[in-house]
């Protein structure tokens, strides 16, 4: 069965892609195995160079690139541009520092010489999400690439024309086949990640879809790094700039509309200030633009798929059903494509959706707490771990409750992201290993120690 993109946009058919043949896989494989006993022996300085010329090409073909995630997935063109030029910083920052990411250490025990050094680990498998359908592929490939491992990526049906273009970027300037794509379905991925010349396997998306590839690597004895969904509170101390703190909190939630893993979702604000971020937030959401994503002043473009935009209308009206209260009341527009206007609740039960479930999607859910210990409990209450974020204007206040959080990173005054410095991952549901900085461009290597015994 063919692979089916639809312009979420305007919910008509862009292309069709068929599954590769076993052949096909095959060869992609034997490729990527070849990759790797010549790749594994470059020196950084020509690893960077590679690194540098993907960047180069990505960046020339910005324009490209952003209108195909425009096209497949929806996302408004400024956004998607960012998303381009991100992923060029990301290979130039490896660029510059994976050397020292990657230095080996040397210590002296008893008088003998012993080096640790994370040495390549393999071909590697990826398997990507739509939502950053440029940034997740460069995320894990160019940490990996860097490394000395070679990859291949089964990119999310909906924006394998992007995936495309990517792969296409990297192979001008590779020596060799570094990167390649494997358009399969769920049954050849699971035949992939058995196969004996991939050494481990990564995966972006939500827990469901990470049960599954674990287990199957489990089973094969696999490495495995997931980044799962997420649930990320997002608390307002009573002593934080109320005004900032919902301009950036509404920019978190609904950007992508709606569609990032990291976004906060659960607004966790101080009693005494609640009224106040409330309104303030309120008036935030009503004023982002909903329209054509290619427009220049559009903030939200449409979900990328119907399916998924009658997910996150199921959650809202049954949180509503469970006695969550509308401050917003946004839904699914009349009309072509899958667009969905901002949501914003309240006192959701835990048993709501919105508050025990991701909710992917522009519902926002606000809670009221009486002090700190509260936030922190109510921001643990869920089965994810992957980012929070903590507002307050005394910083040594929020680091010590930043130690309480299970999150796999705390932004204090600010909102969730990813940068090529520091790593990324969650705990609990959300997933195990990291991605990028020092620890993510280490994550697929092997940690070989090389003792010496004096003479």
């Amino acid at each position: 069965m063919d692979f089916v993109s639809i312009n979420p946009t305007t919910g008509k058919e862009i292309a069709r892609h068929a599954p590769m043949s076993e052949n096909d896989i095959e060869d992609v494989l034997a490729k990527g195995a070849r990759a790797f006993a010549e790749w594994r022996m470059t020196s950084f300085d020509d690893r960077a160079k590679v690194l540098v010329g993907f960047a180069d090409a990505l960046e020339a073909n910005k324009a490209d690139l952003a209108a195909g995630i425009t096209e497949e997935m929806g996302k408004p063109t400024t956004q998607a541009i960012g998303e381009v030029e991100k992923s060029a910083f990301l290979c130039r920052h490896l660029a510059e520092h994976a050397g020292a990411y990657l230095s080996a250490d040397t210590l002296n025990i008893n008088g003998d010489e012993v080096v640790i050094r994370p040495d390549p680990l393999g071909l590697l498998y990826s398997v990507t999400p739509w939502n950053f359908p440029v940034w997740q592929m460069v995320r894990f490939a160019a940490p990996a690439i860097a490394a000395g491992n070679p990859v291949v990526v089964k990119p999310a049906p909906n924006v394998i024309g992007v995936s495309k273009l990517v792969i296409e970027a990297l192979a001008k300037v590779s020596p060799v086949a570094l990167y390649q794509a494997l358009i399969i379905d769920h049954q050849q991925s699971d035949n992939v990640i058995a196969d004996k010349r991939v050494a481990a396997v990564g995966l972006t998306g939500s827990e469901r879809a990470g049960a599954a590839v674990a287990a199957v690597a489990g089973q094969n004895l696999k490495k495995v790094l997931l980044e799962l969904g997420g649930s990320d509170p997002f608390i307002v101390l009573e002593d934080a700039d109320i005004e900032r703190a919902a301009a950036i909190g509404a920019k978190s939630r609904f950007m992508n509309t709606g569609q990032v893993c990291i976004a906060a979702k659960r607004f966790i604000i101080a009693d005494k200030v609640y009224d106040k971020f409330r309104d303030a937030f309120a008036a935030e959401a009503e004023a982002l633009k909903i329209g054509d994503p290619t427009e220049s002043d559009t903030f939200l473009g449409p979900m990328a798929r119907a399916d998924l935009r009658d997910i996150v209308v199921r959650q809202t009206d049954e949180s509503i059903s469970l006695g969550a209260q509308p401050i917003v009341r946004g839904g699914p527009q009349d009309g072509d494509g899958f667009f969905y206007s901002p949501t914003v609740l309240e006192a959701a039960p835990d048993n709501a959706p919105v508050a025990c479930q991701e909710v992917f999607g522009p519902t926002a859910v606000l809670y009221r707490v009486k002090d700190d210990n509260t936030a922190i409990e109510r921001a643990n209450n869920t089965a994810y771990g992957l980012s929070a974020a903590i507002w307050s204007g005394d910083t040594a206040r929020a680091e010590a409750l930043a130690q309480r959080i299970d999150a796999g990173g705390v932004f204090i005054n600010g909102f969730s992201q990813s940068h090529p410095e520091t790593p990324i991952g969650g705990v609990k549901i959300s997933g195990f290993g990291r991605e990028l900085g020092r620890d993510g461009v280490r994550e697929f290597t092997n940690v070989k120690t090389i003792w010496k015994t004096a003479l």
